[in-house]
Order: structure tokens, then sequence, then C-alpha cells
């Protein structure tokens, strides 16, 4: 999965593409289980033919939560939206990931250590990492990357 942000005046616009409705699924549960309200919408598939759904958070105090929770620090410059996974608070409780490209081609590779408090967080911000590296996809695992 990548997911590709866009944040617009009070609306943070999370497009998420993927062949596997249960990496959907994970998004959705991530939603539940830190009690956000998201709204959902499908949008065109993208060019590797991915199903494509649109996840809307409105507000930004729950825009901020989203960004906290996640340890992400988000902002709107002059129309283009900046995501830096670094900069982010940090939230109770975070464990280490390993954020591993997928790639179509066999040499691309790469990986990025990550922190999350759960899987469905480590998830979703690693297919942000994804999304913002414009790699085509990423998986998260438990435990920092072995280089």
């Amino acid at each position: 999965m990548t997911i590709i942000t866009k944040l617009s005046e009070d609306i943070l616009r999370l497009s998420a593409y993927s062949y596997q409705e249960s990496e959907f699924a994970i998004v959705r549960n991530f939603f539940n289980q830190h009690d956000f309200r998201a709204n959902e919408q499908v949008i065109n598939r993208d060019r590797d033919d991915r199903k494509g759904i649109e996840f809307s958070i409105r507000s930004f105090v729950n825009i901020n939560r989203f960004a906290r929770l996640l340890g992400l620090s988000i902002s709107n410059q002059r129309g283009d939206t900046n995501v830096d996974l670094t900069k982010g608070p940090s939230s109770p409780g975070e464990q280490p990931y390993c954020c591993m490209r997928l790639s179509m081609n066999v040499f691309d590779k790469g990986c990025a250590d990550i922190l999350a408090p759960d899987n469905a967080a480590a998830f979703v911000k690693c297919a942000i990492l994804a999304g913002k590296l414009h790699w085509f996809g990423a998986e998260s695992i438990e435990g920092r990357c072995k280089r």
C-alpha cells in the first residue's frame, strides 16, 4: 500500500492505493481502534491499476491528533503538503518498526526505521512514508531494519 497525503484548509485527505482489500481493512481498523471518524470514498485507480480509497479527516483538532499519534508533522506550504515523519511528537508506548520498500523492480531496495504505538499505526505510517518517497508500496515489520 501507498498513501498520498493532501492537506487543504481543515481537511486531511489520505489517498490509499492497494491491490489487496485486506490492506484497506487495516487502515479502517486503525481509524476504529483510535476512535477517528474518517470519511471514506472510492477514488480512481492509480497508474498501476490499484484500487484507490480516500480517507478524509476533518478539523484541525482531529488532524493534529492523527499527526501526534503517528509522530508526524503535517503542513501545507504554497499548496504542497509536507509530511515529516521525524519531527512530530512521540506517542506513549511507541515501538520500533522496519518500513520495507516494496517495488516491481527487484533492484529497488530500501527500508526505514519508524516508531509507532501499534501494528495498525505502523502500517499506516509506513504507507504514508511510501507515498512521500514515491515508493510503489511498503510493509511494516516489528523491530528495526537489518542493514
